[in-house]
């Protein structure tokens, strides 16, 4: 798949597979799949990994828009968050559970939502913001995309307190 490549022993990334990979996953003995994504996967995909006994966890990444009136957001004040704390602790959590492993972690675009989880997870690990935003960097202009801003902020400030 695009964006594919190897975060740490059992744990993969990749963009949403297309069916033609599904022969190379299924060397992989995949045991569980994250697709964070708020859009249902395709059938397909679906029927893949019930067919190689894989445990396929969707979680929805669609930060709700906080209600709106005469043009002002009356939300919550960290709107800017492409994502919740709350949502990536619990990613995190079932990518730190190595009974899950090995363990594919996927989005639409395999660097977006996936390089947030894969950024703060290596904050637990000890890397450097550097080297983080820099791997972040890479996996985006290998699929052809640009980092985005506000998910490096959210990376720099995710609470590692929370795991």
């Amino acid at each position: 798949p695009a964006s594919y490549g190897l975060v740490a022993p059992g744990i993969y990334r990749s963009n949403t597979p297309p069916s033609h990979t599904f022969p190379f996953l299924r060397t992989l003995h995949l045991r569980t799949a994250v697709i964070l994504s708020p859009e249902q996967p395709t059938r397909a995909l679906v029927q893949f990994f019930e067919e190689c006994g894989t445990t396929l966890v969707q979680v929805s990444c669609q930060q709700r828009p906080s209600p709106q009136r005469f043009g002002f957001n009356l939300g919550a004040a960290d709107t800017w968050r492409p994502i919740s704390d709350r949502l990536v602790k619990d990613v995190l959590e079932l990518v730190l559970d190595r009974t899950r492993h090995p363990l594919l972690l996927m989005c639409s675009s395999g660097v977006y939502e996936t390089g947030i989880v894969v950024g703060c997870l290596r904050r637990l690990q000890g890397w450097s913001l550097t080297s983080i935003l820099s791997e972040y960097g890479n996996v985006a202009a290998t699929a052809g995309r640009m980092p985005r801003v506000g998910h490096e902020q959210f990376v720099e400030l995710f609470d590692l307190d929370l795991i």
